[in-house]
């Protein structure tokens, strides 16, 4: 299938993923940023629509191009990497939680979904053109620029990081997003 935009667009996206990095997070204690407690999502041939739930239980709808969806990805495994926190197999790993903590953690992300995004929310959903973050022990600390120039910053626990990697990992293989290098394929010819 491949990604139904043209090079020059996603040239275009590769540069604002660098000129717009958001700056480092407001928050002296990452744990301090709103947290994320569960995201539903879906990709397409032009990217990744996530719809998330924060312990507020305010819902924000995100649009994430595929050059984000792909920083998004590294993101989340270089901080597996460095933290431990899922084996390849998908089963956690060297969480700081109990069993117990990490089955409330688990619950919430299954009990809490937000709503699937439709055609509505895509049409008026934040469009995220960079992305910051860093990790530690208890999860990762996630800061987005917006296209409006706004950046939002969330903490998500080692759980949520686990799901929405997956969520986008299946979205970009589904639509074919990349090949096995990591290069975009492109289904769009440049006009």
């Amino acid at each position: 299938m491949g990604i139904t935009l043209t090079h020059k667009q996603m040239t275009d996206m590769e540069h604002a993923m660098i000129e717009y990095t958001p700056t480092i997070s407001p928050y002296a204690d990452p744990t301090d940023a709103p947290k994320i407690v569960s995201v539903v999502g879906g990709g397409s041939t032009f990217g990744l629509l996530l719809s998330v739930r924060l312990s507020d239980g305010a819902v924000r709808t995100m649009m994430c191009n595929p050059v984000v969806a792909q920083a998004l990805i590294q993101l989340f495994h270089v901080a597996n990497q460095e933290r431990r926190w899922w084996r390849d197999d998908g089963v956690p790993g060297d969480m700081p939680f109990s069993e117990e903590e990490l089955s409330v953690m688990t619950k919430a992300v299954m009990d809490n979904m937000p709503p699937v995004p439709r055609m509505a929310e895509y049409q008026n959903a934040a469009h995220v053109v960079s992305l910051f973050g860093g990790s530690n022990a208890l999860g990762l600390l996630l800061n987005l620029r917006l296209d409006s120039g706004d950046m939002i910053s969330w903490f998500l626990s080692p759980i949520v990081v686990l799901h929405l990697f997956t969520i986008t990992s299946k979205c970009a293989e589904r639509a074919d997003w990349w090949d096995e290098t990591g290069e975009f394929i492109l289904a769009k010819p440049d006009a």
